[in-house]
């Protein structure tokens, strides 16, 4: 067919791919020639990749332990991080503005994070000056990452109520915050993070998923779509923390699909 000057290419029959193109699947990670759609658009036709982030930690096993691990272990508020049981400990520590935490990459939206914390009546102190949170963040570094970059995560603030917590997202620095009833900090159940190319959202207070309760949600300050995601729980210290504790029986991260569409979860 006919191209429009200084842009030309073997036309595609359709935005493809269908069984009546001439040319066989691409092979993952190839180079493939630029085509035009009927439209004229310039088109590309190549492997989708889906879950490429998506795992399933039961904790039958350390996986903090190097040099192999996927994890990093961020540790310069003085906690620690254990795990025996199945059931992985993550205590803060008493440096003042330092931090206690593991991440993983966990590739782009759209996701789903759920994670199981065990009943734990220690871990409340209510009037310390110590946060814990779970979330996704551009950056292994969340403070980097809150600052200038992009994210969504859960907060309990440690001078928060007991049934209460902070639902953040960000984008290039600027920060929506919404203040929500939890279920309790000692209510064990699942914790849920979804995000998609709309809209991301917090549910929690379940044993068994999906829950259909939502606690929050956000559609603005959103990670950009070809963000690349870490994946990070734990405490942050502030001038004078007290520490406390939390127990997390397991973790799922799923990816969806490439789809920027807002599925509803």
């Amino acid at each position: 067919m006919t191209t429009p000057s200084g842009l030309k290419g073997p036309a595609a029959n359709a935005y493809g791919p269908f069984q009546t193109d001439p040319d066989p699947p691409p092979v993952p990670g190839s180079i493939q020639t630029g085509k035009l759609d009927p439209s004229l658009y310039q088109m590309i036709r190549a492997a989708v990749y889906t879950d490429e982030g998506g795992f399933r930690e039961m904790f039958a096993a350390n996986p903090f332990t190097p040099p192999d691990s996927p994890w990093t272990v961020i540790n310069t508020g003085g906690g620690t991080v254990n795990v025996a049981g199945g059931i992985c400990n993550i205590l803060g520590g008493n440096v003042a503005g330092g931090l206690t935490y593991v991440a993983i990459p966990v590739d782009f939206l759209p996701m789903l994070f759920n994670f199981e914390l065990d009943e734990n009546a220690g871990r409340v102190s209510i009037g310390n000056s110590q946060d814990f949170f779970f979330g996704m963040y551009s950056d292994m570094d969340i403070l980097s990452s809150i600052a200038t970059g992009e994210f969504v995560e859960e907060n309990w603030l440690g001078t928060g109520s007991n049934t209460s917590g902070t639902f953040r997202s960000g984008a290039g620095g600027f920060i929506q915050s919404t203040t929500h009833t939890i279920t309790g900090r000692t209510t064990q159940g699942f914790r849920t993070i979804g995000i998609d190319g709309e809209s991301t959202f917090l549910r929690d207070g379940t044993t068994i998923l999906p829950t259909t309760t939502t606690r929050a949600t956000h559609s603005t300050k959103l990670p950009g779509l070809q963000t690349e995601l870490y994946l990070c729980i734990g405490f942050k210290n502030g001038a004078t923390p007290i520490p406390w504790g939390v127990d997390i029986d397991c973790i799922f991260v799923k990816n969806t699909n490439r789809l920027v569409v807002n599925t509803g979860f």
